[in-house]
């Protein structure tokens, strides 16, 4: 019978998000990144077919749904989030393995709540950014998190497990260099713990090296130019033009929310069961937090693995706590408290705010994508158009819901902050009239026939 409401409350979150996703847009990144990868399986060429700051492994991953659109001449946008929502599966049952050696039969209650937990923010906390990569590296990364749970409590695995976990877990946290950080925290713990230098020597983690080295040699192999021309640009540019200081970072609302996250784990660290489940999602936590810090944008979809670590921490200590509800102690209640405020204040609106004005911009007539789309529909129908905007937003997804195709090769303005900043430097003046002169041979030459 609790199977039977364990299943029927999984199978919920799965038709609901589907619902949810079938009626909004995605995230212009997405689409943009899905017109890159069409381009790159067509002989395309970073820094000459298209600009793209990212590292060719998302456009890797995205290759699966792209294809299967160009065989079956189906709907880009729904082949993808049914691939997405296909690993966020396969993921969950990878999960579940691991997550039955942490609990114990007789407190299957806290796996299976976990269980209803991971399935919502793999599929609903997302939101519009169902896919972002950093959504794709908290699905693929957190069975790795629950295998160095049991490596904390040194019970035994399988080495096929921990080196598919390895495998998977390694093309997670390659998508973008600083993903590396959660893992790099958690090792550093489990070494002290252990008190055994090379207790890194283990399969999930010759297994993410081995991918790290594949994967290091594929970007010299297939896509040089990423190395030669795209990374000076993102170094000079990019980068130089992000709108936040790490100082500035330091301050914004993920920080207060971890503060309490760390406080609701700290009040617990005497009576919560499991505490190594606790400390390695801490640590967790606290590593995707310096990610999103390092990244100096305070965009939703970089808090994303924050948030569905810190979910998966904080449903963990409500269930345990209302499990241990007969020792009603000061502190148990104090943790509650403290829980479900960080919960519900940060998890919950965050969530709530996203998927509100996502649903507006896919209902609303005068939304920014529905106008926009209304707008080239009717004066560039199957033609192409060329989107001055300084933001990836404003070309994609329009492109991808109305029957015209971009001719861009960049994704918005994005240089346009840093080469403000290089302007007045003469040794960087090459940097900014390079690239000037792309933008410009971008409007000019490559069939714009609505700008």
């Amino acid at each position: 019978m609790m199977y039977l409401k364990i299943y029927f409350w999984i199978i919920l979150c799965i038709v609901l998000a589907g619902i949810i996703q079938a009626c909004i847009y995605p995230s212009g990144d997405i689409s943009w990144l899905l017109q890159t990868t069409g381009s790159l399986l067509h002989g395309g060429r970073y820094g000459y077919d298209f600009f793209e700051t990212n590292p060719p492994l998302i456009l890797y991953l995205y290759i699966p749904p792209v294809i299967f659109n160009q065989f079956f001449s189906a709907f880009i946008v729904a082949s993808f989030k049914i691939y997405i929502f296909m690993l966020a599966i396969g993921m969950f049952f990878i999960c579940n393995i691991t997550l039955k050696k942490i609990f114990i039969p007789q407190n299957n209650n806290i796996r299976y709540v976990l269980l209803i937990t991971i399935i919502f923010t793999f599929l609903l906390l997302p939101a519009g950014d169902l896919g972002q990569r950093e959504h794709l590296m908290a699905m693929l990364g957190l069975p790795y998190f629950f295998l160095a749970i049991l490596r904390a409590e040194r019970q035994t695995v399988r080495k096929s497990l921990a080196y598919i976990i390895g495998i998977i877990s390694g093309i997670g946290f390659s998508i973008k260099p600083y993903f590396f950080m959660a893992p790099c925290l958690i090792e550093i713990y489990l070494i002290i713990k252990n008190k055994k230098l090379f207790f890194w020597f283990r399969p999930e983690i010759l297994a993410v090296i081995l991918v790290v080295i594949i994967y290091c040699i594929s970007i010299i192999i297939f896509t040089p130019d990423y190395l030669t021309v795209m990374l000076p640009l993102v170094n000079d540019l990019y980068l130089r033009g992000l709108p936040y200081s790490l100082w500035q970072m330091c301050f914004s609302l993920p920080v207060f929310a971890w503060l309490l996250l760390m406080s609701s784990c700290l009040m617990g660290k005497d009576h919560q069961p499991y505490w190594q489940f606790d400390c390695i999602l801490l640590l967790s936590a606290t590593g995707f937090l310096l990610v999103f810090i390092v990244q100096r944008a305070l965009w939703y979809y970089h808090w994303i693995p924050y948030l569905i670590i810190s979910t998966l921490l904080l449903v963990k200590i409500l269930v345990c706590n209302y499990l241990n509800q007969d020792k009603a102690q000061f502190r148990i209640i104090l943790q509650t408290t403290v829980a479900c405020i960080t919960l519900v204040g940060f998890s919950w609106i965050a969530f709530s705010f996203t998927s509100y004005k996502n649903l507006v911009q896919a209902f609303s007539t005068e939304s920014y994508i529905n106008t926009t789309r209304a707008l080239v529909t009717k004066y560039a129908a199957g033609g192409t158009i060329y989107f001055l905007y300084p933001f990836v937003s404003g070309a994609y997804p329009v492109v991808d819901y109305a029957p015209v195709r971009s001719a861009s090769r960049f994704p918005g303005l994005i240089f346009l902050p840093g080469l403000t900043q290089l302007l007045d430097i003469p040794e960087n003046k090459h940097v900014v009239s390079k690239t000037l002169r792309e933008k410009t041979m971008d409007t000019q030459c490559r069939d714009t026939g609505f700008l």
